[in-house]
């Protein structure tokens, strides 16, 4: 009988304690296995820099592939930095997700054709993350970018193009034309107001 109560006490003693509000140590504070503590980032340290090289952003594409060439780089800091890990999701693939988990990296560059986009207006997302430590403590700083850009493969309309070149020999020839009008006109008008004189 005792035994009983004694399990009961261990069982439901951790229980009432929570539902009563007391905090317990985080296990990354109490595994001793883990020696890092997880903090903000210290002020000097920067975001990654993410470099999106192909497609320019708001750009208009009358195929359904495109280039996607990116690249991102640690970002400043006086401690060491490490990139952990790099993401980039599209619209239009729901189910697939590139991401590259690095290790011990500065830099990441990345290139591939991207085909069989649909029709229409289409974002690709990215994420990079890197961490660093400063007295045996831990810190993640994450960046993200957005670009946007459209698949438009309709016919266009072509409306002919009026060559520069050909605006000076219009130009002297309509002020050739109306030189000749006023000149066979004007003597017309002369020989009129002589006979009216008359």
């Amino acid at each position: 009988m005792k035994k009983r109560v004694l399990i009961v006490v261990f069982v439901l003693a951790p229980l009432l304690s929570v539902m009563a509000g007391t905090p317990f140590v985080s296990l990354g504070e109490a595994n001793f296995l883990w020696p890092f503590e997880v903090v903000p980032p210290d002020e000097y340290a920067k975001a990654p820099v993410i470099s999106i090289f192909s497609p320019e952003n708001n750009t208009v594409f009358n195929r359904d592939n495109i280039v996607l060439s990116f690249k991102v780089d640690l970002g400043e800091s006086e401690t060491d930095l490490e990139m952990e890990f790099v993401r980039y999701e599209t619209d239009w693939q729901h189910d697939n997700l590139d991401h590259f988990l690095l290790l011990k990296s500065s830099s990441f560059a990345h290139k591939v054709n991207l085909t069989g986009i649909p029709e229409g207006t289409h974002s690709i997302a990215f994420q990079a993350i890197e961490s660093g430590t400063y007295k045996k403590r831990s810190f993640n700083i994450n960046s993200s970018e957005t670009i946007y850009f459209t698949i438009d493969t309709s016919p266009e309309t072509k409306i002919p193009e009026f060559p520069s070149w050909t605006i000076l020999p219009i130009f002297t020839i309509a002020t050739l034309l109306i030189i000749i009008c006023k000149h066979k006109h004007y003597p017309k008008q002369a020989t009129q107001q002589r006979i009216v004189g008359d």
